[in-house]
């Protein structure tokens, strides 16, 4: 009717042939809604749509400027517990679709991570990890049993989500001692990133940083990380923690170390060179690298699950490399040295890799 009335056919009634028609016409069909939004937030599209803009142009000068391993992208994302894909297999026409969990809680409870990515698509190789814990924080007993992880900054708190004073821990112990001296970093407009007080109390290498504040609803735009980036991540948290309920295997996701170990062991397997692609494509797709003035394609590239899990070389494999005696069957390939490894030698033994020379192309 408000159509009717914009184009000046006020006396055009349409008959329901008609709409059916015009539905089939253009392809419209009932679809499931996935989120509500108000009138202000449609309205406030055009003009999110050139700040996003804006904020790419200006800040395409910090590429030419700073070079693009010094320019550097960093996001909080929240993962489940357990995080499980959300669509199996059953007969059709079946209303009622059950899927199996280790803890029915564990898919609503989540904790937080925050990794640093380059424009040039290098991974940074230390994260921070922020579990949710009753008190807010780790007691003495409990922190004396952590997994001890590598590349990990494991911190507390009651909702598992980032608080402000985890910032100066991820700015001292996870973003500087890989920063160079001059570094551009684009973050989101959390107020925290704007309190020079907590820079300057974690700056203890005395060296530059230069901050481009994404605007407000638009980093679902803009954002490396959310364009592409942790959707690949969980995409491959899905595929382990299905394949652990299906086959039963000895380890309870939900626990503290096993969060710990799993997203140490995801890290290390998402810096592997062969991934650098992948990386910068976030940053192509949001709009800051221009391939033409880049003088680098991007090219075709891998998933982690599709190199790791169901690339030629995972489904040609059928056991582990290591296993002596009688092989256990193949869980993963290893992105680093193309291994077939069981679960046991991948997670349980802490199949990680600290030197660049592992590479294998």
């Amino acid at each position: 009717m408000v159509a009717n009335k914009s184009v000046g056919c006020e006396r055009f009634r349409a008959s329901r042939t008609w709409v059916a028609a015009f539905k089939e016409a253009n392809g419209i069909v009932s679809r499931k809604i996935t989120r509500f939004v108000t009138r202000s937030s449609i309205d406030n599209e055009t003009e999110l749509m050139a700040s996003a803009e804006t904020f790419v142009v200006d800040a395409r000068r910090f590429l030419w400027s700073f070079g693009t391993s010094h320019v550097k992208n960093s996001d909080q994302s929240g993962f489940n517990r357990e995080l499980h894909t959300g669509r199996t297999l059953d007969f059709k026409g079946v209303k009622n679709v059950q899927a199996q969990v280790q803890q029915i809680s564990a898919t609503t409870h989540s904790y937080t991570i925050m990794p640093i990515v380059s424009a040039s698509g290098v991974l940074e190789p230390f994260m921070l990890v922020v579990i949710q814990e009753p008190s807010g924080d780790f007691g003495p007993r409990v922190k004396q049993g952590l997994f001890q992880a590598p590349n990990l900054v494991v911190r507390a708190s009651k909702s598992g989500k980032m608080e402000k004073r985890h910032l100066v821990d991820f700015y001292r112990e996870v973003f500087f001692p890989t920063a160079g001296g001059r570094t551009a970093l684009l973050v989101d407009s959390w107020p925290a990133f704007t309190d020079a007080t907590l820079l300057e109390e974690a700056n203890l290498y005395d060296k530059e940083v230069e901050f481009a504040i994404i605007p407000a609803g638009t980093t679902g735009l803009i954002q490396p990380f959310d364009v592409y980036g942790f959707r690949p991540w969980k995409c491959f948290f899905r595929h382990i923690q299905d394949q652990v309920v299906l086959h039963d295997l000895p380890v309870v996701l939900h626990q503290r170390n096993s969060i710990i170990k799993l997203q140490s062991l995801a890290l290390n397997q998402f810096c592997a060179p062969r991934f650098v692609p992948m990386w910068r494509y976030g940053w192509k797709k949001a709009g800051y690298l221009d391939e033409a003035a880049d003088h680098e394609k991007l090219g075709e590239f891998l998933t982690p699950v599709q190199f790791c899990f169901t690339g030629q070389e995972s489904i040609a494999a059928d056991e582990c490399f290591e296993c002596e005696g009688e092989p256990l069957l193949h869980f993963i390939t290893c992105s680093w040295c193309k291994r077939c490894l069981c679960f046991e030698h991948f997670f349980v033994d802490f199949h990680y890799h600290s030197e660049a020379t592992d590479f294998e192309q």
